[in-house]
């Protein structure tokens, strides 16, 4: 039985559905392995999560927090630019602008990105 490439494509949709619905389970999973100081089973739930999944990011990050705990690096870089007020920012990897944003509006900041998907309002002069 030959099969067409439009039933190919449905079954590769579905299982694509099947393991997004997984990784996002693995994620929540860990999550709460994390919350309840359990870091190496947070670690083994996210290396469940597929890098092809939507998905990873989150594992990723569930990751991070736990092999290096403490605040999120974002509360650093707040107080940097506080305290500091640097004249001039450069910022490689911008993505949606979060931490590009923690720059004051007397700081000039460049941000580096080849698919920037900004969805903050950026106070510094900002290029990108």
């Amino acid at each position: 039985m030959k099969i067409d490439d439009s039933a190919k494509k449905a079954c590769r949709v579905v299982l694509d559905g099947i393991a997004q619905r997984r990784a996002q389970q693995q994620v929540l999973r860990g999550r709460r392995f994390l919350d309840d100081g359990q870091p190496e089973q947070a670690l083994a739930c996210c290396k469940k999560v597929p890098y092809a999944c939507r998905d990873s990011w989150g594992a990723y990050e569930l990751m991070a927090r736990a092999l290096m705990p403490g605040g999120h690096y974002w509360a650093l870089l707040r107080l940097l630019h506080e305290q500091l007020r640097p004249r001039t920012y450069l910022e490689i990897g911008v993505h949606r602008g979060d931490s590009l944003a923690l720059a004051g509006s007397e700081t000039s900041a460049v941000g580096i990105d080849p698919a920037p998907a900004i969805n903050v309002r950026i106070r510094s002069r900002a290029r990108l």
